[in-house]
């Protein structure tokens, strides 16, 4: 990683200077947490600086949040009444797959029919 050996190496967070504070080893490199607020999403940079101002950065994007919901959200049925459900993911970007677990009681629901509904072409 090219760090000085048991030094101070101070972590940077997009606009947060000195989000957190870590000690290099003897071979120089480190490894740490840190939990930011809040971020919008686009491209973050994490920067890494050593006592000796020895520098590393690395980027990622942080993608917008992914809304999975079940229309209706709530519902009352009578004993023997058949409903559908159905299942959302809202605001994602390149699905290509998704697997989603739903639990109920069987002792009280049965499921007669389950539908895959519209997915992207190239998607599963």
């Amino acid at each position: 990683m090219g760090f000085a050996t048991n030094t101070l190496v101070t972590i940077d967070f997009g606009t947060h200077l000195t989000i957190t504070t870590t000690q290099s080893s003897a071979n120089g490199t480190f490894s740490t947490t840190f939990i930011v607020s809040t971020q919008l999403p686009g491209t973050k940079i994490i920067t890494a600086t050593d006592s000796y101002g020895n520098l590393a950065t690395t980027t990622f994007v942080l993608l917008p949040p992914t809304f999975l919901r079940v229309i209706p959200q709530s519902r009352i049925v009578a004993k023997n009444d058949e409903f559908v459900e159905e299942i959302r993911i809202d605001d994602v970007l390149n699905l290509k797959g998704a697997e989603v677990h739903l639990s109920f009681n069987p002792n009280v629901l049965e499921v007669l029919e389950l539908n895959n509904g519209p997915f992207p072409s190239g998607g599963m």
